[in-house]
C-alpha cells in the first residue's frame, strides 16, 4: 500500500518532490520534522503539531533561526515556499490585498533529509455537484485589460501582470492527478514540484513553473524571467510558425524588455557596480504545451550578502507584477478581488551557505478547506487584446482545467 503524508505523515510534518529538471543537485525527495509555517501577522517554528517559537514577521524568523543552522555548505537549510504577499512584507510593505480568509502565507521544511521516497499525493476528485469558479469570470478578466490599458496610457504603469484564480468548491483529496498530468509530455516543467504539510493546517501544493526567479552559487547570481506566450501546434508545420509568430512578434518583445529591464535593475540594489549583464534578451523555448520567450540577466554579489536581501529585491517577480513594481502591484490589488496566496511567490530551495534555488510559481494549485485552487495570468501592454488575454490565462492551466472536468 502507498504511503500516504495526508494519514501516515506523523513522523514527518512536510514532505517535498523536487521533481523538474532545474532543480540541479537538489532534485528528489526532502521530509523534515521541522517547518517554518506562516499566517497573515504570525510566523511560527512547528515540530510535529508542537510550536517552538513565534515571530510576527518572516525576516525576524529568520534572523532567530539562521545562525543556529546545522549545515554551512550547499545542504538545504530549507525546502519550501513564500507566497505573495509573504514576498511583499519581506520587500518592504509593498501593496498587496491582505488574505483575509486565514491562509498560509508559506511553508519551510527547516533542515530536511533527503529521502528516496517521491511525495505521495491524495488522490483528489471534484465533489458531488462541484463546479470551477474564476476569481475573474470572462468579461470582468477583459474589463480589467482595458482598465490597465487605460492606465498605461495616462502614464502610471507600462505593464500590469492580471491573474486570477479558478476555484473548485468541492474538492475530496489531493493533487496527485494534477501532478501526474504535469509529470507527463517530452518536456516537463523545469520547476516541476509537490509539496504536503500536516498539523492544523494540512494540505498540499503542485507547482508546475519553467521560470527560474533567482539562483545563487557564492557570488554568482541569474534570474531568467519569463514573457510572450503561443500554445504548441497541431502539427510540426502549425507548431514551427506559431514558434516563428511569437520570436517576431513586436508586442512580445516588448513585454518581455520591460521585465528585463526591471530585473535587471532589482539585481542591481544588491550586486556588484557594474556587474549586471543582460546574457540573452530573449530567446523562444518550448514545453509540451506551450512556447514562451525567455531572458537570462546575471549578477555578481560580495560573499556576505544575505540570501534574504536577494530575495526581498527579486520577489515579487517583475513578470509577476509588471513595471513600476510598487505602481503596478498597486493596480492588482485594486483589480484583483482575492489575495494570491502561494502563487507568484518563491518556492524552492535555501542551502545553508546562502545559495538559492528559487522558481516563481506560476503554474500553481493548492488545497485550502476543502477546496482546490488554481491560478494563472497574462503581462498586459499597450498591444494587449483582451480577448487573447483571457484565453491566454485559460490555456497556462489548460491541462488542469481539463483534468478537473468539472463546470
Amino acid at each position: 500500500m502507498p504511503y500516504n503524508l495526508l494519514t501516515s505523515g506523523s513522523d514527518f510534518g512536510g514532505r517535498a518532490d523536487l521533481r523538474g529538471p532545474g532543480w540541479g543537485r537538489w532534485r528528489g525527495g526532502w521530509r523534515s520534522r521541522r517547518r517554518l509555517e506562516g499566517r497573515p501577522g504570525i510566523w511560527e517554528m512547528v515540530e510535529g503539531d508542537r510550536g517552538m517559537g513565534r515571530w510576527p514577521t518572516f525576516r525576524e524568523a529568520v534572523e532567530a533561526l539562521w545562525p543556529a543552522r546545522s549545515a554551512r555548505d550547499q545542504t538545504p537549510w530549507a525546502v519550501g515556499w513564500l507566497g505573495y504577499g509573504a514576498c511583499a512584507e519581506l520587500a518592504g510593505e509593498l501593496p498587496v490585498r491582505m488574505d483575509l480568509d486565514g491562509a498560509l502565507s508559506g511553508i519551510l521544511l527547516l533542515e530536511p533529509e533527503k529521502t528516496d521516497s517521491r511525495v505521495v499525493l491524495g488522490a483528489g476528485n471534484p465533489g458531488q455537484g462541484a463546479q470551477v469558479t474564476p476569481s475573474l469570470n470572462d468579461e470582468q478578466f477583459k474589463e480589467g485589460v482595458r482598465a490597465i490599458k487605460d492606465l498605461i496610457a495616462d502614464g502610471t504603469v507600462y505593464q500590469v501582470n492580471l491573474c486570477r484564480r479558478f476555484t473548485v468548491d468541492k474538492w475530496d483529496g489531493g493533487l496527485q492527478r494534477l501532478f501526474e498530468a504535469a509529470s507527463t509530455g517530452d518536456v516537463v516543467p523545469d520547476f516541476l514540484s509537490a509539496f504536503s504539510w500536516d498539523g492544523v493546517s494540512r494540505g498540499e501544493l503542485v507547482c508546475a513553473s519553467m521560470e527560474l526567479l533567482v539562483s545563487r552559487r557564492r557570488h554568482r547570481v541569474e534570474t531568467r524571467p519569463i514573457k510572450g506566450t503561443r500554445p504548441r501546434g497541431l502539427t510540426t508545420e502549425m507548431d514551427l510558425q506559431l514558434k516563428r509568430q511569437l520570436e517576431s512578434d513586436i508586442k512580445e518583445q516588448a513585454e518581455l524588455a520591460m521585465i528585463v529591464d526591471l530585473e535587471r535593475n532589482d539585481l542591481s540594489r544588491v550586486a556588484r557596480i557594474g556587474s549586471v549583464i543582460v546574457e540573452d534578451p530573449g530567446r523562444v523555448q518550448s514545453w509540451e504545451r506551450i512556447h514562451h520567450r525567455v531572458a537570462r540577466v546575471t549578477a555578481s554579489v560580495s560573499a556576505g550578502t544575505p540570501w534574504q536581501d536577494i530575495v526581498s529585491v527579486m520577489a515579487p517577480g517583475g513578470s509577476v507584477t509588471g513595471c513600476p513594481k510598487e505602481s503596478a502591484m498597486s493596480v492588482i490589488s485594486d483589480l484583483e478581488p482575492v489575495a494570491r496566496g502561494p502563487f507568484t511567490g518563491v518556492l524552492g530551495v535555501i542551502a545553508g551557505n546562502g545559495d538559492l534555488e528559487l522558481a516563481l510559481p506560476i503554474r500553481t494549485a493548492w488545497t485550502s478547506d476543502g477546496r482546490l485552487e488554481m491560478a494563472a495570468g497574462c503581462g498586459i501592454v499597450w498591444q494587449s487584446d483582451p480577448v487573447a488575454e483571457e484565453a491566454e490565462s485559460r490555456l497556462k492551466i489548460g491541462k488542469w482545467l481539463e483534468v478537473v472536468e468539472c463546470r
